[in-house]
């Protein structure tokens, strides 16, 4: 059986939409954070981010001074374009970035379409910055963590101190009870922060410290969830984290709960390959598990060594072979990239053969991506 290029189906397929699968759960912090910090907002979803709508939103405030940007790494250009209009619709506005972005925030300033940029774990800097936005325009220039343009020059403060498990463990829920209806396909949750491996799907938002939220913080994060299932087009949970597979306890844990309280719950997140050669951990993924995206990238042990992966091609094989006997290789997806300025025919060949001997043999899917067509800001540059 060929591995898919690039076309995913079956239930696995809202997986790899592009198209509204899932709300920012990010964004919907922030409007949680904002709103109930008393600051007035209009939240504009991403997928009505226009100039004319933002032209709306932004002109009911006459004496609005600055206005702020949360961004990601697949609509950094949507939001370069966004800010530059604002300047330039709005004379004098002061425009900062947050959230996470491709560039380095000298980059960012240069363009000239900001004014401040957020570095490091947004959220935690965005608790001062409400005090700028409720002041109308004050500077955030003397919160760390944050670079700035004073004079013509770019400034760095120091950088802010990553966020505690205790602090992650109390983050806000996300304002879904503002969700339109209909439009995404499933809701997202996160529940963890950091990637102590290294990782190029997405490329790491929260350094290499990993935290997390507790199984009971999880469960109850669910338990909200469930409550704007009828708000999306599918009683799905996507977790958002690029490691939640982390600790054995924690999803033993979870598991228990979730079996103990007979809950159908369908999560769908991303595993590291090696983290199954925990034969405990898979067996609890069981419990919960309605779809993993695995991302080993190469077929062959040259590209894993080369991106400094961390495991070899037997640790995929294994890896399917458990998934296979806990009744997960078909919920379970392989991402492969073929196609990098450095590799050859053979090497890209030998991807295309590992992948279709997994599908072979273990039933899982793969699927197969070419280098030249991922966005830079999704993989980064691998000359």
């Amino acid at each position: 059986m060929p591995p898919s290029d690039g076309a995913i189906n079956n239930e696995m397929n809202f997986l790899y939409q592009d198209d509204l699968l899932f709300p920012d759960y990010s964004l919907y912090t922030t409007w949680y954070i904002l709103r109930h910090n008393g600051v007035d907002c209009d939240p504009i979803e991403p997928y009505l981010f226009t100039n004319q709508t933002m032209t709306e939103v932004f002109g009911k405030y006459s004496d609005f001074k600055s206005a702020c940007f949360l961004c990601s790494y697949e609509n950094y250009q949507n939001t370069l374009q966004a800010a530059k209009h604002i300047k330039e619709s709005f004379p004098g506005t002061r425009t900062e970035l947050i959230g996470e972005y491709p560039h380095s925030a000298d980059e960012i300033l240069k363009t000239g379409s900001f004014d401040a940029v957020v570095r490091g774990e947004w959220d935690k800097t965005l608790f001062a910055l409400i005090k700028t936005i409720v002041k109308k325009g004050t500077s955030s220039v003397s919160y760390p963590g944050v670079s700035y343009i004073h004079k013509g020059a770019i400034h760095h403060n120091p950088d802010s101190k990553p966020m505690t498990d205790t602090e992650v463990e109390h983050l806000p829920f996300a304002e879904y009870e503002i969700l339109p209806e209909n439009v995404y396909t499933a809701l997202s949750l996160e529940t963890a922060r950091g990637n102590p491996y290294f990782n190029v799907f997405p490329p790491s938002r929260y350094g290499k410290v990993w935290r997390y939220i507790s199984a009971m913080g999880i469960l109850e994060r669910i338990v909200k969830c469930e409550k704007y299932f009828d708000r999306v087009k599918e009683p799905r949970i996507i977790i958002s984290d690029e490691y939640f597979t982390g600790d054995d306890k924690r999803l033993h844990d979870l598991a228990q709960a979730i079996r103990k309280k007979k809950m159908d719950i369908k999560l769908h997140y991303r595993c590291r390959c090696s983290d199954l050669m925990e034969e405990s951990l898979t067996a609890n993924l069981t419990a919960f598990t309605g779809g993993i995206i695995l991302d080993p990238v190469f077929g062959h042990n040259f590209g894993l060594r080369k991106i400094k992966k961390g495991y070899d091609k037997l640790i995929i094989t294994y890896s399917a072979r458990y998934l296979k006997k806990y009744g997960l290789a078909e919920k379970s997806i392989y991402n492969f990239v073929t196609g990098f300025p450095w590799e050859s025919d053979n090497l890209i060949k030998q991807t295309k053969d590992f992948a279709a001997e997994l599908e072979d043999a273990y039933g899982v899917k793969t699927n197969i991506e070419e280098y030249s067509k991922i966005s830079a800001y999704r993989f980064g540059n691998y000359e």
